[in-house]
C-alpha cells in the first residue's frame, strides 16, 4: 500500500485522483482524528460537507490535495512520526491502517 501511494504521490500535482466510491466524508473524519490541527484537512471537510449537502460529488481530488490531508500519503510527516512514535513510513502506515480498521 505504501509503495502504491508513494507512486501516486510522485505524479504531477495537478493529476486528478478518482476513488471508486463516495467515501470522502468518512475518510476525512478519520484523517481529522489523526491530524485535528491540519488546516487543509479542516477546510476540505467543510467543503465536502457542503458538497454532499447539495447532492454533489466530492470526487475527484488532485495529488496535490491528497498530499496535504490524506494521512496515508503523509507517512513521512513529522506530525505522524510523533503520533506513532516512529519516523519509519512503513511503521507509520501499519499504525495508520490499524487505526483506520478500528475507527
Amino acid at each position: 500500500m505504501l509503495k502504491a501511494l508513494d507512486k501516486l504521490g510522485s505524479l504531477p500535482p495537478q493529476t486528478k485522483v478518482f476513488c471508486g466510491h463516495e467515501y470522502t466524508e468518512a475518510n476525512l473524519k478519520f484523517a481529522l482524528s489523526v491530524e485535528p490541527e491540519n488546516q487543509e484537512l479542516q477546510a476540505k471537510m467543510k467543503w465536502a460537507i457542503a458538497q454532499r449537502k447539495e447532492g454533489l460529488s466530492t470526487i475527484p481530488s488532485t495529488v496535490h490535495e491528497e498530499l496535504q490531508y490524506n494521512p496515508f500519503m503523509r507517512t513521512s510527516s513529522p506530525i505522524l512520526a510523533k503520533l506513532y512514535g516512529s519516523s519509519d513510513p512503513v511503521r507509520v502506515m501499519k499504525q495508520l491502517r490499524e487505526a483506520k480498521n478500528s475507527f
